[in-house]
């Protein structure tokens, strides 16, 4: 449905008389969070707690100390998930100052809270979207908690198909949430330039598999969206079938599986019966995923909702729960398993209904959305081989590279993204030791108990002799596992393993460096360190020390107590390079070795040189004179292979490696629809754009991303 109306004539759907506007423009289609002023209706209790405490003013300096303590509580328990989110708190320091395009960038979608813009980082170039919301009239402690759900459930999800926040700003009217800029419209928009308008049973299974699997996740987080709809998914670019979850505004926290809800929110065409009845739990979204399905393989919801129908029907519809498959021309080329698979999400009784990770090991989904032949290949033996190296990495460096992969976008990650789901095999988003035991013991090619991957690298090929035992997996599955106390390793912890597989660059660096450099003072310290991993709690625990100290060592920078820009790129870039050399060293001294011109150069030889005593003199010189020339010969190489591996400080100085790394980035800059802002396919978009809009507290005006504002009165309604 669209755009909310609410008359007296009943043209309009109110669920307990409370209605949110979340529409928007333009082809990215990033929805807003609730207005603001919608909210302070939602709880009157809340709002009467807030009235108590006094004026506004003291309202927005609430406002800024809650934002704070969410900054430091976030960063608490040393999950970079979390804290790798830079949550600004100074108020001097503007959005303006680091981002272009925060005021006057083109929009990519609008609503009553606020709109969202394409915004430009400046100092590396990279395009992000920014989420502006006008928080300047909060009044009520329901809409700071709401505010804290929406930044707080995005922070701490790490998959694969879910969005990501970077960094959160705040001004006296107006909170900034920056987000991953995805370029390939949202999945309603897809599903219009199918043929016939709806998806073939291997494209639908493949979309709604992402979805189940974000679900699940958010389940399994104790997270409940509640505002599931084909516009809240997002392509991650035009030819991409990736898609990602996004609009965390009407989302919630629960306590436990079952628990209890009673606000009525959501998008009618998607809303389940327990919704309308005030009471449900987070099945609700299992409903939603039952009806998104039957929309992508017929075209049509299977309750009404979006093409004009009366919203009583609809309400009526959903109650009644009357499920049939028409018109029977598109429904009779759909397999059995699939209604079936739409019948069980739309069990009416949520009791009956099935969670999300047994959706996910559904029949349906099983067969239809594994048939990507992609899926079936072995993982990459270069990725195997970077699982495998990393737990030789000093703890330092793995945090840095964690860091790092918080600053990728997803154009750089997709070829990882495959192979992660490729080793989760249960569809969790997190991967546990049995799953990598199955990829490391059972795909790898073994010959005479030794472990050998045969891959291109750099144009060599890779051979790893070494017998892997399931001892030795365990090892290699908590190097990945960067914190401890996870029993899994996450999405992100998964990529910076395997970052040679993505094509990062500087500005990468430059983003993660200033990550750790929060306050910009240049360079990073021990103490910047224990701030990310710890949340500056006042103390510093020796693991960190001894992290920082080891770290350092192993760098070469002059001043042990500094971690300047310079250094950080020569750290990232001794992954590989410095194996590499020392392999090439080891081939050369073993050639050297065989052809006899280091014959002398070993202690035993020297040794034996210097049992013969002073009647070998001749000898011993000569000895000593082979090993000059030996060691003559090997330094030559080395500064000639120094000369050919040109470090990242070198690269910089010569005036134009930097550039031309930087410009190996693959960021789309530009829309897929003309300057309008609106896909030239537009088919029955114009009557449907009037009935897709979120439903939350009664409000001011809703906005349709293919229609103009719409007025919505606030006193008369007509009840759902």
């Amino acid at each position: 449905m669209g755009s909310c109306l609410s008359s007296s004539s009943s043209s309009a759907v109110v669920v307990d008389n409370k209605v949110n506007g979340k529409r928007n423009e333009g082809k990215y289609c990033y929805n807003d969070s609730p207005n603001p002023a919608m909210l302070a209706n939602k709880n009157k209790n809340m709002k009467n707690r807030a009235s108590d405490i006094g004026s506004s003013n003291h309202s927005a300096k609430s406002r800024h100390d809650n934002i704070i303590e969410w900054r430091d509580e976030l960063g608490a328990n040393g999950d970079l998930a979390q804290a790798v989110v830079h949550i600004e708190t100074s108020l001097t320091k503007r959005v303006e100052d680091i981002y272009d395009g925060i005021q006057d960038g083109p929009i990519l979608g609008s609503g009553a809270a606020g709109i969202v813009r394409k915004c430009k980082h400046r100092e590396t170039g990279l395009e992000f979207a920014v989420k502006c919301l006008n928080v300047g009239i909060i009044e009520s402690d329901a809409i700071i908690e709401s505010l804290r759900e929406e930044i707080f459930i995005m922070c701490q999800a790490d998959h694969t198909d879910i969005i990501r926040l970077e960094e959160v700003y705040e001004s006296d009217t107006q909170i900034y949430l920056i987000l991953d800029l995805l370029t390939g419209g949202d999945v309603f928009d897809r599903l219009e330039e199918q043929p016939d308008y709806h998806y073939s049973e291997i494209q639908c299974a493949k979309i709604v598999k992402q979805m189940v699997n974000s679900i699940r996740y958010l389940h399994s987080k104790k997270v409940v969206h509640r505002d599931l709809k084909l516009e809240n998914f997002l392509f991650d670019d035009e030819v991409s079938d990736n898609i990602r979850l996004i609009d965390f505004g009407l989302s919630k926290h629960f306590v436990h599986d079952g628990y209890k809800h009673n606000d009525s929110v959501g998008t009618p065409y998607t809303i389940a019966p327990e919704t309308i009845k005030g009471e449900y739990d987070e099945k609700v979204d299992v409903w939603a995923l039952g009806v998104i399905t039957y929309l992508l393989l017929s075209g049509d919801p299977p309750f009404g909702g979006m093409d004009g129908e009366a919203l009583k029907t609809v309400r009526q519809n959903i109650l009644d729960c009357n499920l049939v498959f028409e018109p029977k021309e598109i429904w009779d080329n759909v397999s059995d398993t699939a209604k079936k698979f739409i019948r069980r999400l739309l069990t009416e009784d949520p009791n009956d209904r099935p969670s999300a990770m047994e959706v996910q090991r559904d029949e349906w989904l099983q067969v239809q959305g594994t048939m990507d032949a992609e899926h079936s290949k072995p993982l990459p033996t270069k990725l195997v081989k970077n699982l495998l190296e990393f737990k030789d990495y000093s703890n330092l460096h793995k945090i840095l590279l964690e860091v790092v992969s918080f600053t990728l976008l997803p154009g750089q990650i997709k070829e990882l993204k495959s192979e992660f789901e490729k080793i989760d095999r249960d569809g969790r988003g997190e991967i546990t030791l049995d799953d990598l035991k199955e990829v490391l013991l059972n795909r790898v090619t073994k010959n005479n108990g030794t472990t050998t991957l045969n891959g291109d690298v750099d144009g060599t090929t890779a051979t790893i002799t070494q017998t892997l035992t399931e001892e030795e997996v365990e090892v290699i599955f908590d190097s990945l596992r960067l914190k401890k106390a996870h029993t899994t390793i996450r999405w992100h912890e998964f990529i910076a393993a395997g970052l040679s597989r993505a094509d990062f660059d500087n500005r990468n660096l430059r983003l993660a460096f200033n990550r750790f450099d929060h306050v910009g003072k240049g360079y990073v310290t021990l103490d910047d360190i224990n701030y990310l991993l710890r949340g500056n709690k006042g103390h510093i625990d020796e693991d960190i020390i001894d992290m920082w100290q080891d770290g350092m060592a192993s760098c070469r920078c002059e001043d042990k107590d500094k971690l300047y820009f310079a250094d950080f790129q020569q750290l990232m870039a001794m992954k590989g390079r410095d194996k590499q050399r020392s392999s090439m060293v080891s081939s050369m001294v073993v050639g050297l070795q065989q052809r006899g011109s280091l014959r002398n150069y070993s202690s035993r030889r020297s040794l034996h040189a210097n049992s013969e005593g002073d009647n070998n003199n001749t000898n011993s010189i000569s000895s000593i004179n082979d090993r000059m020339s030996s060691t003559r010969i090997l330094s030559s190489t080395l500064a000639m292979m120094s000369a050919l591996s040109p470090s990242p400080t070198d690269q910089s100085k010569s005036g134009g490696g930097e550039n031309n790394n930087w410009a190996r980035a693959s960021v789309r800059s530009s829309a897929r629809f003309s300057s309008t802002g609106r896909n030239s396919v537009v088919s029955r978009s114009s009557t449907r754009s009037s009935s897709r809009s979120s439903i939350g507290s009664a409000g001011l005006l809703t906005v349709s991303r293919k229609s103009n504002l719409v007025p919505v009165a606030e006193t008369t309604s007509a009840h759902c």
